[in-house]
């Protein structure tokens, strides 16, 4: 993105020990770097990296690390990377792998880069191109050593976002036709997005959410009522609850516990502060927060433990500036502030004060035997409850007004529609719910319409005919990786393809009545 989130702040000196919160060294080589984004692995291994405090708008690429749960943190830049470059946030799997985006400052562009050896060395991942003057690197997340998806702003027409299987080694892009059509002059933000399991979300400055349920491959649009142009973290700690907050003023904030499909304003008392903010992991619903707003002033520690509504300060916080906040369990998480070249720059919190929830490790999920059903052939599906824990209670809505009780029932639909399924699971005392929807089609009509249409020639060279169609229907074509090449609203007719080079493409049309595919070779 190109609205760096930038802080212009003071270095400020603060006490060794606050009850709870113990000190740590950054161990920077340059004095007042800041701490631009958190991320720990576990309770031991921990990445950040930095940006310059004194002249925020001078970019650098360096980082810290700690493998002892920071009694020791080791800090370094990435080679090659020294000048004229940015990092976007980072992400670690162990104490010696990790994967940055970077952003080139003047001419656009950037890279995925990566260590094996604890930062060292770091190695352009070159199958993520993000190639200038539009390409831009904002997230990137890895669930394991294989599995990771990166996110950059829109080039050629659509969200860069790539997949990988094997760390990086290939990254494949995500065609134009797996995520929704992004708005004019719509971008991601750097770092702020939000993973549970499989389910992974990025925030945009239009307002939007992306939303992936499968690892990066397919993307959903979840909209919400943020002011439009303003960036906004987004937060989630199931896969149903989650916290938007705009990082402008007045901070307006929403929750959702239906996946986002609504959002209410969230309301709250006491100082919920503004630079960042993040979920404790275990917990039934609390949240840390912190500030480094020197001048009004507005900054410290606090959390809340009932989903934001009312928070709490840590007791003598209110001294230092903090910029990021990131907890991995209960009982441990980190603060990353400035550092002053013989000590501080990072806090740990260790502590019992947030309580652990026996049922936060409870999860509701199913799987069905079909997403897309269709009327002409069967119209059953077959559910199977996934929870874990195993649960002991069901209540299965189909979304066409049936429902069961069974764990693992089979329905047949009879009418069309997107059906919204429910089930509503209990493992002992802890409740959950999870979704998801079946797509209920009747082809037997459509495939009396679809023989009316006719499509030539094909192969076709300067001009293709399109007849039998009896409404308004719109005519994409896609090249086989997905880009869409041309679109058309149109009743029957001729198109002009004269512009299309030689290949195999795609055709697409579709009505309120049919789609119809099939394969169009130009010559």
């Amino acid at each position: 993105m190109r609205k760096i989130y930038l802080l212009f702040l003071a270095l400020l000196l603060s006490g060794s020990t606050f009850g709870q919160w113990t000190k740590q060294n950054t161990n920077f080589a340059t004095n007042a770097r800041g701490i631009r984004y958190l991320y720990p692995v576990d309770t031991n291994v921990v990445w950040a990296t930095a940006y310059d405090g004194i002249t925020p708008t001078s970019y650098i690429c360096e980082y810290t690390r700690t493998g002892d749960g920071g009694a020791n943190w080791t800090s370094g830049v990435m080679t090659g990377y020294t000048t004229g470059y940015g990092t976007s946030m980072i992400c670690g799997i162990d104490a010696m792998t990790a994967w940055v985006p970077v952003f080139n400052t003047s001419s656009g562009g950037g890279a995925i880069l990566k260590t094996t050896d604890g930062g060292t060395t770091w190695n352009a991942q070159t199958t993520a191109t993000f190639t200038a003057p539009n390409g831009f690197p904002n997230v990137v997340h890895f669930w394991n050593a294989d599995t990771g998806f990166c996110m950059g702003d829109p080039n050629e027409g659509y969200f860069e976002i790539y997949t990988t299987t094997n760390g990086g080694s290939n990254w494949t892009r995500v065609g134009s036709t797996s995520m929704p059509t992004n708005i004019s002059g719509e971008y991601g933000v750097t770092g702020y997005y939000s993973v549970v399991g499989s389910t992974v979300w990025f925030s945009t400055n239009k307002s939007n959410i992306f939303k992936s349920s499968d690892y990066g491959n397919t993307w959903t649009l979840i909209t919400t009522p943020i002011t439009v142009d303003n960036q906004f973290f987004v937060k989630f700690r199931t896969i149903n609850d989650g916290i938007i907050r705009e990082n402008v003023s007045p901070y307006s904030t929403y929750e959702t516990h239906d996946g986002g499909a609504t959002w209410t304003m969230l309301g709250y008392f006491g100082n919920w502060y503004n630079n960042d903010f993040c979920y404790v992991p275990g917990t039934a619903d609390t949240w840390v927060s912190v500030g480094a707003d020197a001048t009004t002033p507005f900054m410290g520690i606090s959390y809340s433990e009932d989903g934001g509504h009312n928070w709490t300060d840590f007791v003598s916080m209110d001294t230092t500036q903090h910029l990021a906040i990131a907890f991995v369990t209960n009982e441990r998480g980190w603060s990353g502030a400035f550092h002053n070249y013989t000590d501080d720059g990072m806090f740990r919190y260790d502590g019992t004060l947030f309580a652990l929830d026996t049922c936060a490790s409870y999860v509701a999920s199913f799987n069905q035997s079909a997403d897309t059903v269709d009327l002409a052939y069967s119209g059953q599906v077959d559910f199977t409850d996934l929870s874990s824990p195993a649960s002991d209670t069901w209540y299965w809505d189909f979304g066409d007004g049936n429902n069961s009780t069974s764990q693992n029932p089979s329905h047949t639909y009879t009418s069309v529609g997107t059906m919204q399924v429910v089930l509503y699971t209990s493992h002992g005392v802890c409740p959950d719910t999870a979704y998801s929807e079946v797509e209920v089609i009747n082809t037997s009509a459509i495939n009396e319409l679809q023989n009316l249409v006719s499509v030539y020639p094909n192969p076709a060279k300067d001009l293709l005919n399109i007849e039998g169609l009896t409404e308004n229907s719109t005519v994409e074509i896609y090249s086989l990786d997905g880009k869409l090449v041309l679109q058309r609203e149109m009743m029957s007719g001729t198109i002009n393809i004269s512009t299309l080079t030689e290949g195999t493409y795609v055709l697409l049309i579709a009505n309120d009545s049919f789609i119809l595919r099939e394969r169009l070779v130009i010559e």
